[in-house]
């Protein structure tokens, strides 16, 4: 289910981003729109380093898109990822680790992106991406501002998981092209939700 969701969650970006490129009338694979995933491997990151190149292969084979997947190294507050410079030419940036400090001019490239009007997702453990809790690294940043500044909401823990989760389709959208394929349409998860109300109005 967590790939599934993760679909859910993305499509609606990358639908856009693939509506604009046609409106362009280009075909061109070199102007399809770039994908960079962010991603670490470790036991608390819902095995990111295996399901994002898995859905990165997927977007690429069956939508066309320009995907690359960055898997970062080192220690939480010594974290840096290789070939950060694709970020400059990236469209969409979809975070997908936790609790990193990264060199400084990575984070410089992310902000930039984001100062550009371009978008970017983030898939869980996004909410404490760059809030480390270890001694930062000289050269390395944190950003603990990014979930309210940039995510929009405030991280406030998790639910409880013995009640588990209900996820379900909403009538008005069952018919939505984003929704194609997906199924079922109702499920029940027994893992739990991160809270991140309330939501920041800006």
């Amino acid at each position: 289910m967590r790939f599934l969701s993760m679909t859910i969650v993305l499509s609606a970006v990358l639908f856009g981003m693939g509506a604009a490129a046609s409106a362009a009338e280009t075909n061109a694979a070199s102007n399809k729109p770039l994908v960079v995933f962010l991603v670490n491997e470790e036991p608390d990151n819902y095995e990111a380093h295996r399901t994002i190149p898995e859905f990165a292969r997927v977007l690429h084979e069956k939508h066309g898109f320009r995907c690359k997947v960055l898997q970062g190294q080192g220690d939480f507050g010594t974290f840096r990822f290789p070939e950060f410079d694709v970020v400059k030419q990236a469209d969409l940036v979809v975070v997908f680790f936790r609790r990193c400090a990264i060199p400084k001019e990575q984070l410089e490239l992310i902000r930039e992106h984001l100062k550009a009007g371009k978008p970017l997702v983030g898939i869980r453990t996004a909410n404490h991406a760059f809030s480390t809790k270890v001694k930062v690294a000289e050269g390395h940043e944190m950003w603990w501002e990014f979930v309210p500044e940039v995510l929009g909401c405030e991280n406030r823990g998790y639910g409880k998981e013995k009640l588990g989760v209900d996820a379900a389709v909403v009538a008005e959208a069952a018919d939505h092209e984003i929704l194609d394929g997906v199924e079922p349409r109702k499920w029940h998860s027994e893992g739990s939700l991160y809270l991140v109300k309330p939501l920041v109005d800006k």
